[in-house]
């Protein structure tokens, strides 16, 4: 019996330790005269509907594949206005290309390590730093608007989701 159960835990191991395939997914909306293109799923996600793991603000920063950065605020202002991502119902449908789920977050300390507003609201880390101790994330629920804020003192460290977006491209050197 003991056998069985380390052979079946065996299996579950080798099963959970597939590497998770990023798509690129070309969103159509330009930024400074590219277009920007985000994976099709949150970093630790194993399908577009799952939410993937959640980060403090400074370890979220090294967590995009080499070639890729958590999205900024005027990337993610650019593809948000756009008709096709405009809306809450947009960008978490399961037909929009990009869909961000609805996540929650898991707030530093208050709550310990419990996730909250887990079925309600998503909130997604962006690059930008306002000044120490400061960041700025993505927020929205199904019921609002989408919302673009900034996480002040303590908060930096709530840890929250990273969707990643390619690096432009360079230029050759001439």
């Amino acid at each position: 019996m003991r056998k069985l159960f380390f052979i079946i835990g065996l299996i579950l191991i080798i099963t959970s330790c597939k590497p998770i395939i990023y798509k690129d997914v070309y969103t159509g909306v330009f930024y400074g005269g590219n277009e920007i293109v985000i994976q099709d799923r949150n970093i630790g996600a194993r399908s577009k509907k799952k939410k993937g793991n959640y980060f403090a603000y400074n370890k979220a920063q090294k967590k995009c594949p080499q070639g890729y950065h958590i999205m900024t605020y005027s990337e993610g202002r650019s593809l948000l206005s756009d008709p096709r991502y405009n809306t809450v119902d947009k960008i978490i449908n399961d037909t929009s290309n990009i869909h961000l789920p609805i996540t929650g977050f898991i707030p530093y300390k208050k709550y310990g390590c419990r996730l909250v507003a887990k079925r309600k609201a998503a909130y997604y880390h962006l690059a930008d730093s306002i000044a120490p101790n400061e960041n700025m994330y993505l927020y929205f629920s199904q019921d609002s608007t989408i919302v673009f804020a900034i996480n002040y003192k303590r908060k930096y460290k709530d840890r929250m989701n990273v969707r990643c977006v390619k690096n432009k491209p360079r230029l050759p050197m001439r």
